[in-house]
């Protein structure tokens, strides 16, 4: 990982397109879910296998330029069948106090009625770019979505729930979620195009001291040809109960300057 202490913030939060997370801290660089390659020292988590989630690790195997992989098992296991190093393949990372953790969620099933008439549609008007994702998405491992507990050394936490947050998840599940993701600094949530409301219960709940309200399916639709909703509604919402919410669009970043994270 980076160290470069020139830095006059402790924490950054940048969103590069598509699930593309960038998060640098005093000591470092992680990136969740890359669509390019990223810097060799960095560390690459992978919250799922949909081909835009994956086309930044598959630029590093084109180049032959390696850097730390977290990753659920399957993946890990098809990244060392593809020749990635196996010293840089973890289903978990630790250095220094600087902790990394993944855990499964259900999905949100891949055609509800609503979206396989949206789809069609758009594959109707657009034959092509569906079949091209689909051979794509049929040419990596099938993986279930990742959430991502982060841990810094001085005890301070992130957790980014990437789209767990849905209605088709059991209330005792979401309600376990809500209170672990309250004992966080700071929640990545991002919401899906159907789940706004369930979003907006859960994020109603959260405590935590920072929410960041994250477009981490917007410009997999607009791409696909299908509609998208304004996260600025749901964001509006949300801060009318008394909780605070940031917007996390594309292209958008957030700092924080005075919270210590080393130890």
């Amino acid at each position: 990982m980076n160290s470069d202490h020139q830095h006059h913030w402790q924490l950054r939060l940048e969103h590069c397109g598509f699930s593309h997370v960038r998060m640098d801290w005093v000591n470092g660089t992680v990136h969740f879910s890359p669509i390019r390659a990223v810097g060799g020292d960095d560390v690459v988590v992978l919250l799922g296998g949909w081909p835009e989630q994956l086309s930044g690790v598959l630029e590093h195997l084109e180049n032959k330029r390696y850097c730390h992989v977290v990753a659920p098992r399957v993946l890990l296991d098809w990244l060392k069948e593809q020749g990635w190093p196996l010293e840089k393949l973890h289903d978990r990372w630790e250095l220094d106090g600087f902790i990394v953790e993944l855990e499964t969620y259900s999905p949100i099933p891949w055609l509800t009625l609503g979206e396989a008439v949206r789809k069609g549609l758009s594959s109707f008007r657009n034959p092509i770019a569906p079949l091209v994702r689909l051979r794509a998405h049929l040419q990596s491992p099938v993986v279930k979505p990742q959430m991502a507990w982060v841990t810094f050394p001085s005890g301070k936490q992130l957790a980014h729930l990437n789209c767990s947050i849905h209605k088709r998840q059991s209330s005792a599940w979401l309600n376990s979620l809500v209170e672990r993701a309250s004992q966080q600094t700071w929640v990545l949530v991002g919401a899906d195009y159907e789940e706004y409301e369930t979003c907006f219960e859960a994020m109603s709940q959260i405590q935590a001291e920072h929410v960041l309200l994250t477009d981490l399916v917007g410009d997999y639709r607009r791409q696909a040809g299908l509609p998208s909703s304004l996260l600025t509604p749901l964001a509006d919402r949300v801060t009318a109960t008394g909780r605070l919410v940031q917007l996390f669009p594309t292209q958008v970043t957030h700092r924080f300057d005075t919270v210590v994270l080393s130890a």
